[in-house]
């Protein structure tokens, strides 16, 4: 059984790719060009698991921006790159471009010259961290082992802690869950109508950026989407990472989760199998800080990404944890960058510190 940890990894930001300051400290373009080709291309098996190497979405940039970016720069922004600004993520700290697929390299290298740019780097896929599959999994040895029988003694949890779960789903009916699951008291139930003026109609129970619904629940098609042998194999992964957090403790039925009182506010932003891309996680996160987490649980994997930086930030700045998947790629996280792995690895712009 896996533990899911708050990971750290020390970094040297003079090593960061794609990223540029205007106090003289500039990653030359060609690293760019570098990350965009070889993104496209087949990595080297030794590199990383297959689970942790992600492709790249065509056309489609994610720019790292200054807080204080006026209005009429991002207009310059795009008139430069001859893209479109879909998206602001991150409180509007990473830009979503849309840029021609055949100019993408030549619009993040424009990108990159403008003041107010930080980084600029491709969307990428990234994906649930992995669940093993053999048959003690059920056990929940890592109880005694974090000694959370001991803690039970003085306190079981607080139903006024909100844990986000960014991930596949979760079964809103699962008996350990049901009761469990928040309930977002500015919304009137199936009535067509945002009624808490947050940009999302009926969201009472939570969100699914995947299918764009209100309807969190995880949905299996029956269909070996991302061609690796399993169908459906992570269907499950966001109820089973709700359960591991505040599963029903203590009434005879199922597992129990560390902590028995708090909800789960499920963010759907993976489908039944297969990954996700950077950008929808980030909004996930976002949705998160709007809705007033206060843990924000990212029990997944990637190639390392800058973008999750001000992402994780937003977060923190709202006074929200974030807890990150790490060691199910098998690698060693160390100082330098080819170990590197989002989001347990965006540790904040003073590495070490923050």
């Amino acid at each position: 059984m896996m533990i899911e940890i708050a990971g750290r990894c020390i970094r040297n930001l003079e090593a960061a790719v794609g990223r540029i300051t205007r106090r003289g400290l500039m990653v030359p373009v060609a690293l760019l060009a570098a990350l965009l080709v070889a993104s496209a291309l087949p990595q080297a098996a030794e590199a990383a698991p297959e689970r942790m190497r992600g492709g790249i979405v065509p056309g489609r940039l994610l720019v790292g921006v200054r807080e204080t970016m006026r209005p009429a720069e991002v207009g310059i922004l795009q008139m430069v790159t001859g893209g479109q600004v879909k998206k602001r993520l991150a409180g509007g700290r990473v830009l979503v471009v849309e840029v021609d697929e055949m100019q993408t390299m030549a619009a993040g290298t424009r990108a990159l010259a403008h003041p107010d740019v930080l980084f600029v780097e491709p969307d990428r896929m990234i994906y649930p961290a992995l669940v093993p599959d053999d048959p003690r999994y059920p056990d929940q040895w890592h109880l005694p082992k974090t000694r959370a029988p001991e803690a039970w003694d003085v306190a079981q949890g607080s139903a006024n802690v909100v844990i986000a779960v960014v991930d596949t789903g979760v079964d809103l009916d699962h008996p350990d869950l049901a009761e469990k699951i928040f309930t977002n008291p500015g919304e009137v139930p199936d009535n067509g109508v945002d009624d808490d003026g947050n940009g999302f109609v009926d969201d009472v129970h939570g969100w699914d950026f995947q299918n764009d619904t209100n309807n969190p629940n995880p949905e299996p098609d029956g269909v070996d989407d991302d061609n690796n042998g399993h169908t459906d194999d992570q269907v499950d992964h966001g109820t089973l990472v709700a359960g591991l957090a505040a599963a029903v403790g203590n009434n005879s039925f199922g597992v129990a989760g560390i902590d028995w009182g708090a909800q789960i506010l499920p963010i759907q932003v993976f489908p039944d199998d297969g990954g996700s891309t950077v950008s929808q996680v980030i909004e996930g996160m976002d949705y998160a800080v709007m809705m007033g987490a206060d843990i924000l649980n990212l029990s997944i994997g990637g190639d390392y990404a800058q973008s999750f930086t001000p992402a994780i930030k937003s977060a923190w700045d709202a006074g929200i944890l974030v807890v990150a998947a790490a060691g199910n790629s098998g690698v060693e996280l160390a100082d330098s960058e080819v170990t590197w792995e989002s989001p347990v690895c965006n540790d904040g712009p003073t590495p070490g510190v923050d």
